[in-house]
């Protein structure tokens, strides 16, 4: 159980973390422009781009089970007014589920040769994810979800974050979670939430 609290804590934290460069960077991009118009994706919308970053059915049951628990929490119009503690627990829910499958998936390959995990080996534990593997992973999470590269601050948080979590199940099973501490956190931050 202090384990799963863990990585509650990580995926709470993680959009609030990765918060701070998206938004500074919104902000010095559209000094010119009204940043009233940022708004939040709908309840629809989260659903579709997290189905497409992942490339997971939606209509598998456990993902499509987990939405339909889930739906009247997301935003509705996706406006700014609908970001609150309940809407943001929903979408880190709604993102884990889909880190999950993916997560689960590839590591059935045991090592991915494509997709979001390539060269993972989840037979191994997390210490023996070389740094450059690990980069190379959270560079096709962001290219996945914010469509961009991960800044080098962002580069640094998510490595940290997944090296605090594989410290606490240095198991193979702790590779799984310490990737979907990395992906949740990306597919849950505010920058891939904002439209």
């Amino acid at each position: 159980m202090k384990k799963f609290n863990l990585v509650i804590l990580f995926c709470l934290v993680l959009p609030l973390g990765l918060a701070n460069t998206s938004l500074a960077s919104v902000r010095k991009s559209s000094k010119s422009k009204d940043t009233s118009s940022l708004a939040l994706k709908n309840y629809r919308e989260i659903f579709a781009a997290l189905a497409a970053a992942t490339r997971v059915d939606p209509s598998l049951p456990e993902i499509n089970n987990y939405y339909q628990q889930v739906i009247t929490q997301l935003p509705r119009n996706g406006t700014l007014v609908e970001f609150n503690s309940q809407s943001l627990i929903a979408s880190i829910g709604l993102a884990g589920a889909f880190c999950k499958r993916v997560i689960y998936q590839d590591a059935e390959l045991k090592v991915p040769k494509s997709g979001l995990n390539v060269g993972i080996d989840f037979t191994k534990e997390p210490s023996k994810v070389a740094d450059d593997m690990l980069k190379s992973v959270i560079q096709n999470y962001s290219m996945a979800f914010l469509q961009r590269a991960p800044s080098n601050t962002e580069q640094t948080f998510l490595m940290n974050l997944f090296r605090a979590q594989s410290a606490t199940d240095n198991t193979s099973l702790g590779t799984r979670t310490a990737v979907l501490v990395v992906c949740t956190g990306i597919a849950s931050s505010i920058e891939f939430l904002a439209n």
